[in-house]
């Protein structure tokens, strides 16, 4: 398959997702919860399932391309560490367009926004950092996959902050997924991880080129260390 084909087969199956109308939370509710989920829901029993059942079908083929993405990706990205510095057929890394809207896309798990990932947005904003936050940016009515592919294609740099629930997150790895796309295709330095009470093999089992990449742990520097960090990728 093509590029475009597999970005359209994505697409499809995102909107599918989304004409489902099921929450998060109806999907990772445990089979003792889904009961309750389904009184919550009012429709009926057999309706509901059937929804359910059909969005963990989707959700297993879009898991599947994924990690056939990352892992074209990691030969690619191995391929080019072994080629010499000099081979013309390598490109050299792009200059970051300043155009774009955003300086920063910040992506969290959503347990994660009360304990660092909204102090770090304001504290960014507060220093003069233009930010991609999804409670700034979404209203309601809005299709998340829609809203999340705008704001990481307008921004600079993605602020990445993994924790042990963001590794479960389905729409975490979406984000993810999208920032290694951009870095793949030749934008530099796209990729700023957090580590947030994780440690070095958590990450590396969850993904070996993110553990590869240098990162931050927020249990070593304070809110002001970290937006010191990050500001000077900007001018």
């Amino acid at each position: 398959m093509t590029i475009t084909e597999i970005e359209n087969k994505l697409d499809g199956l995102y909107d599918k997702l989304d004409s489902l109308r099921l929450l998060e939370a109806d999907a990772e509710t445990s089979s003792d919860e889904s009961h309750e989920q389904w009184q919550n829901n009012h429709v009926p029993y057999s309706e509901y399932t059937k929804k359910l059942n059909e969005h963990y079908r989707i959700r297993s083929q879009i898991t599947d391309i994924h990690k056939r993405i990352e892992q074209t990706q990691t030969y690619l990205l191995q391929a080019v560490k072994r080629q010499p510095a000099t081979n013309p057929m390598i490109k050299p890394p792009l200059t970051v367009d300043m155009s774009k809207r955003y300086d920063f896309f910040i992506s969290h798990a959503s347990e994660d926004k009360e304990s660092i990932a909204r102090p770090l947005c304001d504290a960014l904003i507060k220093r003069g950092a233009k930010v991609w936050f999804d409670e700034r940016e979404m209203t309601i009515g809005d299709s998340l996959r829609k809203k999340i592919e705008q704001g990481l294609s307008q921004s600079r740099y993605g602020i990445v902050i993994i924790s042990k629930i963001y590794m479960q997150k389905f729409w975490t790895e979406k984000e993810l997924n999208g920032l290694f796309s951009k870095w793949a295709s030749g934008d530099d330095k796209v990729i700023l991880p957090i580590w947030h009470h994780v440690s070095k093999d958590e990450v590396l089992k969850y993904s070996p080129i993110l553990a590869d990449i240098i990162a931050f742990k927020s249990s070593d520097y304070t809110l002001d260390e970290l937006v010191d960090g990050f500001l000077p990728l900007i001018g």
